[in-house]
C-alpha cells in the first residue's frame, strides 16, 4: 500500500475530499439517524470545506490577476508590433518611390533606424523593446527634424493628371 503524505494532496483535492466526506455524513445522518461519533465531525468538516473553498477561491482570484496582467502585457506588445511595422513600412514605401525629393533620404533613415527591418518583432519582449528604443533613438535625432517625408504629399499628381502610361 502507498503512503502519501497529507501535504502532498493539493488543496483543491483536500477540499473535494472534505465535501465528499460531509455529503457523505449528512446523507447518512438523515437515513440512519444519529450517531455521536461520527456527527462530531460535520461542523468540522463544513468548517474546513469554507476554509478550502477560500482559499481556492483566492487562488482562482490570483489566477484571474495574472490572467488579465498577462493580456495586458500582450496588448501592449501588440501595439508595440503594430507601432513598428508602422513606421518600417513607411520609410521603406517613401525610400522606394520611384521619384521624390526625399527617396534617398528615406533609405538612409531606415538603413539607420531599423538594420534589420522586421526581424525582431517577434523577438522577446525585453529584446524587441531594445531594437525599438535603438531605432526611436535613431529617429528622434535632432539631425532627422529637418526632413519631413510626408510634406511632399501635395506633389502627388491627381489622377486627372495621370496619362494611360503613368507619365504626367
Amino acid at each position: 500500500m502507498t503512503t502519501i503524505n497529507f501535504s502532498q494532496i493539493p488543496r483543491a483535492e483536500k477540499k473535494t475530499i472534505a465535501q465528499g466526506l460531509h455529503k457523505t455524513l449528512a446523507d447518512r445522518l438523515a437515513h440512519q439517524g444519529a450517531e455521536a461519533g461520527l456527527d462530531a465531525f460535520l461542523p468540522e468538516l463544513a468548517e474546513l470545506t469554507v476554509r478550502l473553498s477560500a482559499h481556492v477561491l483566492g487562488q482562482t482570484g490570483a489566477d484571474a490577476a495574472r490572467i488579465t496582467r498577462l493580456a495586458t502585457a500582450d496588448g501592449a506588445d501588440d501595439a508595440v508590433d503594430t507601432w513598428l511595422r508602422h513606421i518600417e513600412s513607411f520609410l521603406a514605401v517613401e525610400g522606394h518611390r520611384r521619384t521624390g525629393p526625399y527617396t534617398a533620404l528615406a533609405l538612409a533613415l531606415h538603413a539607420a533606424a531599423l538594420p534589420d527591418g522586421l526581424a525582431h518583432v517577434d523577438d522577446r519582449v525585453v529584446e524587441e523593446n531594445r531594437h525599438c528604443r535603438d531605432a526611436l533613438v535613431v529617429l528622434n535625432a535632432p539631425e532627422h527634424a529637418s526632413v519631413p517625408l510626408s510634406a511632399n504629399i501635395t506633389e502627388t499628381p491627381a489622377p486627372s493628371e495621370i496619362t494611360e502610361q503613368g507619365d504626367r
